[in-house]
């Protein structure tokens, strides 16, 4: 048998689970609560820095591509490794 719930007028139903009992059971949480929370956006410098932080990663593994694509032909014919690429 479910027990019923009710905050600021809406009411839910509690799925009763026999492996909580006593203080556990009271800190499930329902889709009521749930609904409740509010969404917390980073804002400002965080923003700010973890934008420039992926930014600047992103930039860097591209940088490194583009050095790979043009040092590894030369470095494979000065070590004699041409059919060891790819």
């Amino acid at each position: 048998m479910a027990e019923t719930f009710s905050a600021e007028g809406k009411t839910a139903a509690l799925p009763t689970n026999p492996s909580l009992t006593g203080d556990q059971a009271r800190y499930v949480e329902t889709p009521v609560e749930i609904e409740e929370k509010e969404v917390q956006y980073v804002t400002g410098l965080k923003l700010y820095s973890v934008l420039l932080g992926v930014t600047l990663v992103a930039f860097l593994v591209m940088l490194d591509q583009t050095i790979m694509v043009t040092a590894l032909p030369r470095i494979s014919v000065q070590f004699n490794s041409l059919k060891d690429i790819g």
